[in-house]
């Protein structure tokens, strides 16, 4: 065994699964594609210094904070997942690829999240879950 090499637990690499594989409810916050540009010109008015990801086929996590967890009040117990990056603002991500955010700082006309580095725009129809926090934070 290598040292500080963490071995995922059975119900970890289950919890990971579920995650991606089951879809979860329909949450239909996201814009349409007409409406993009709009919201990446709103993004960048609250702040033109932050990242702004387009992402498609996004789910919602709720994340389920055990209680001994003090999570910060600055942020909301959610992330968001997609499993295909349209555009990213600052070129680090290819288009196509999947992204998973950090925890959310805010939400803006329904589509936009904003986390502490990033806007995502969320287009078309997504999916809601809850997760916990573990399993979301493993997912990278």
């Amino acid at each position: 065994m290598v040292e500080g090499l963490i071995v995922p637990t059975e119900e970890l690499l289950s919890d990971l699964s579920d995650m991606v594989g089951q879809k979860g409810d329909p949450y239909d916050i996201g814009c349409s594609e007409n409406s993009i540009e709009a919201m990446c010109d709103f993004a960048s008015s609250i702040n033109n210094q932050k990242k702004i990801r387009t992402v498609k086929s996004w789910q919602w996590w709720d994340l389920q904070v055990p209680c001994n967890i003090k999570f910060p009040d600055s942020l909301m117990p959610i992330m968001i997942y997609a499993s295909s990056l349209v555009s990213d603002s600052a070129y680090y991500l290819r288009p196509g690829d999947w992204v998973r955010s950090t925890p959310l700082l805010s939400i803006h006309e329904r589509c936009i999240t904003e986390t502490t580095n990033s806007f995502y725009i969320l287009v078309g129809p997504g999916t809601r879950k809850t997760v916990t926090l573990e399993s979301a934070l493993s997912f990278v």
